[in-house]
């Protein structure tokens, strides 16, 4: 009889590791809110670093200059199954996922890409591996930065405008004004529309220089601020990265 109750006894404490293991591997719907978020790197002691570093402080670390919606991709890395999210940054809402870890990519761009107004927006992108479980309440994201930024000192400028092409070849040719705030002018480009723009156009007083753009090497994640060297914008600092 002992014999034969010590038998029930391991046989059922095996079933039970077993339905526990069951249980654990299983995934579970968890209910999570969405953010993003800058990787700010060292700071910055080149021309034009301190106009620059105060309008990122002011404009763009508060995400008062940053796209309103996105568009992500969460791709499963067990099963590559995807749930595609769309929704508005300033909408508090959440979404459901299963624990497990996932590839997420995706944009949030501003609405302004093909209209006829100045950019004054950053383009951002996702490509980031995270984990899912029964814990997580938050995902916050890290911004890769799509487009990259102009930047003038407003000093005796009246206005700044970059000529943009609406047709093939160059036909119609519309200049529009960058923005301007507190002591600069400035505008994002991404390739889409940087690819129908040539030139900017800098009116001070009574005279007018012109910024050719084809041969800069513009990269994305990085701002631009233009030396007014003898009021021919002949020097460029090209090399700073954003943020600070």
């Amino acid at each position: 009889m002992k014999k034969f109750l010590l038998t029930i006894a391991i046989v059922s404490a095996f079933s039970s590791c077993s339905e526990e293991s069951s249980s654990e591997q299983t995934p579970t719907e968890v209910e999570v809110s969405l953010d993003f978020s800058f990787t700010e790197s060292g700071s910055m002691t080149r021309t034009g670093s301190t106009a620059y570093t105060d309008f990122y402080n002011k404009y763009i670390k508060t995400k008062q200059l940053t796209p309103k919606n996105f568009d992500l991709t969460f791709t499963n890395k067990e099963t590559g199954a995807t749930a595609t999210i769309r929704g508005n940054w300033n909408k508090k809402h959440s979404f459901k996922l299963l624990t497990g870890e996932y590839e997420v990519t995706g944009i949030s761009h501003p609405y302004t890409l093909y209209s006829g107004q100045c950019i004054d927006s950053l383009y951002l992108k996702f490509n980031e591996n995270i984990t899912i479980t029964n814990n997580t309440e938050s995902v916050n994201l890290t911004v890769i930065y799509d487009s990259f930024m102009t930047i003038f000192d407003k000093n005796d400028k009246s206005k700044i405008e970059f000529v943009r092409s609406s047709g093939y070849p160059s036909s119609n040719p519309t200049e529009i004004a960058l923005k301007n705030v507190d002591n600069v002018f400035y505008a994002f480009f991404n390739e889409e529309v940087l690819g129908n723009v040539n030139s900017i156009y800098i009116t001070r007083n009574k005279t007018n220089s012109i910024i050719k753009l084809d041969d800069i090497p513009f990269e994305k994640g990085k701002y631009y601020y233009f030396n007014d060297i003898d009021n021919s914008f002949n020097d460029i600092d090209n090399s700073f990265n954003i943020p600070p």
